[in-house]
């Protein structure tokens, strides 16, 4: 009786359902969208070695909004070291500015770098960052033409189920200052010259690695010194040089990239690498750009290159 009774009440549930039309599961809701206050937006990452800097000015735009554009026309862009200007921006289109300075910024560690801008209609924007500590690479390793096992999913076999690449293996040894947690960017570049000499190309290749604590953003690899303080690390990487493309009778030098970035630069531009992978997907959780530009968007980043050199 009692499963009579569990099956009459399940056929009457089953009834109510279908017998709602599809009105009675919609509703209209309007959505005020606020205004929005544009506000100036830079991107500049300058590094120690530098003595032509490059800076992006744009302005932000309503989401909305798919008219205005987001290039900041009539910005002036200055960069101050201790609070001395070492000079304008100079404007070179589609919202690129350059200052050349007639020596790199080196490593002075005491030295405080302001880049602010201004524009008609925006409030004064700027950002202060310190040069990095720089780190050498101490010791660099290239083999070239190395097979490689790839991992689920990685298209190697009929199934998408794995296989084998043929890459070009780079390991890198370097060793963390102690005290303070410090952030990392590797990258790699080829320069070809001509068999006249002239400068023929300059190449910067994808970087890929397996390693745990390390995460692929763009062309280079990010990292946090926050597990290895103080103490040596060693991160094996792939690329693909492709040595045979080199023609004949030029020269080729490669280059492996270890660059001490700042803390504000490291994390966004991984806020920028998970906000890419999140748009197209309605189901992940909105990303929080970061920001260190006081009364506007954007980055201002500061970086120590060492370089490691290999003659092809």
């Amino acid at each position: 009786m009692k499963n009579l009774i569990f099956v009459f009440s399940t056929f009457l549930a089953l009834v109510g359902i279908q017998s709602c039309d599809s009105s009675s599961f919609e509703q209209v809701v309007t959505i005020d969208i606020p205004a929005h206050t544009s506000k100036l937006a830079l991107s500049s990452s300058l590094h120690n070695i530098d003595t032509v800097l490059r800076v992006f000015t744009g302005q932000s735009v309503s989401i909305l909004d798919v008219t205005t554009s987001q290039i900041a026309s009539g910005a002036q862009v200055q960069l101050l070291k201790n609070g001395t200007s070492l000079g304008t921006f100079l404007p070179q289109g589609d919202g690129w500015q350059t200052l050349k300075i007639p020596a790199p910024l080196g490593e002075d560690r005491a030295a405080v770098y302001t880049l602010k801008a201004t524009a008609n209609g925006f409030t004064e924007v700027k950002s202060t960052q310190i040069m990095p500590v720089l780190v050498p690479i101490k010791t660099a390793k290239l083999v070239i033409d190395t097979t490689q096992e790839m991992g689920h999913g990685g298209g190697g076999g009929p199934d998408g189920g794995g296989g084998k690449r043929i890459e070009d293996k780079i390991t890198l040894d370097f060793q963390d200052p102690a005290g303070s947690v410090e952030y990392y960017a590797v990258n790699v570049f080829l320069v070809v010259t001509n068999p006249d000499g002239t400068f023929a190309v300059q190449d910067v290749r994808h970087i890929r690695t397996q390693d745990p604590i390390a995460e692929e953003v763009g062309n280079e690899i990010l990292l946090a010194g926050t597990s290895f303080d103080g103490k040596p690390y060693s991160l094996n990487c792939t690329t693909r040089i492709r040595k045979q493309d080199i023609p004949i009778g030029s020269s080729a030098k490669f280059y492996v990239v270890l660059e001490s970035i700042t803390k504000d630069e490291y994390f966004y531009k991984k806020a920028v690498a998970s906000y890419e992978q999140a748009r197209e997907n309605p189901f992940a959780e909105p990303v929080i750009v970061r920001t260190n530009i006081e009364n506007g968007y954007g980055f201002f980043g500061l970086r120590a290159v060492s370089k490691f050199e290999f003659q092809l």
